[in-house]
């Protein structure tokens, strides 16, 4: 994979931000918000901040692991986003900090407590909206089974139920390598959650080199699409 500097990363993304700015559809829509994810600067998240913050957007979303050394202390995290102008759009969940397995049964209660707790404690105090969560890894290659996909409903369904209270939407993120990687993986979930409780984040890259059309994904699923995160992929792998 080619990669980029964070000079190319904030050049690029300056380039993007101005020309929203200047375009009528864009400048129209003032009810949607762009962020940028906290990774590209990692491991420097407070370094990301005032960066994010001066090419003109409006959040960061970081992982868990990035901030958990703000969970004693958010009041010091949120004076910096204060002081720069962003918010916390949400976290992503994170593997080295709580259980992300939807598959095991026997995981579930670990998965659903540690998720409504974070929300609970660190989420609703940013006042975040969604709770964007990776559903932990496949079992191997072969097509995930309706009952397997049925647990990560189920395991969804719980948190959902605790956290919408809080004014927080379960977002689960389609993810290659993850039990929600490919079309009748993403809407069998879909069907099987409650749609007043779990919502999704929508990943453009992802979505395609799942073998989706992120344009129709975002369409039929649009009223419980929770955000979008923007990414580009090469011309080979859409449609496969």
């Amino acid at each position: 994979m080619r990669t980029i500097t964070r000079r190319m990363f904030t050049q690029a993304a300056a380039a993007t931000i101005g020309a929203a700015a200047t375009s009528a559809p864009f400048a129209a829509q003032s009810n949607i918000r762009y962020g940028v994810a906290s990774v590209a600067w990692e491991p420097s998240f407070e370094e990301a901040i005032p960066q994010i913050a001066a090419l003109g957007f409006q959040g960061i979303e970081p992982f868990r692991l990035t901030v958990k050394k703000y969970e004693a202390d958010p009041a010091a995290l949120k004076a910096q986003l204060d002081t720069a102008g962003l918010t916390l759009i949400t976290c992503s969940n994170h593997p080295a900090t709580m259980s992300t397995d939807f598959l095991d049964p026997a995981r579930a209660p670990q998965t659903i407590k540690d998720h409504v707790d974070f929300a609970a404690n660190f989420l609703r105090y940013f006042r975040c909206d969604h709770f964007k969560i990776s559903l932990g890894p496949r079992r191997d290659d072969t097509p995930m089974t309706q009952e397997q996909l049925k647990q990560v409903a189920l395991t969804l369904d719980e948190i959902g139920k605790r956290t919408i209270d809080m004014g927080i939407r379960i977002a689960p993120h389609p993810l290659i390598g993850s039990p929600m990687e490919r079309e009748p993986e993403v809407r069998t979930i879909m069907e099987l959650t409650d749609p007043r409780h779990v919502w999704m984040t929508t990943d453009t890259g992802h979505l395609t080199l799942g073998g989706m059309d992120p344009l129709r994904i975002i369409s039929d699923y649009f009223p419980r699409v929770a955000e979008v995160h923007l990414k580009d992929v090469e011309a080979k792998y859409r449609g496969k």
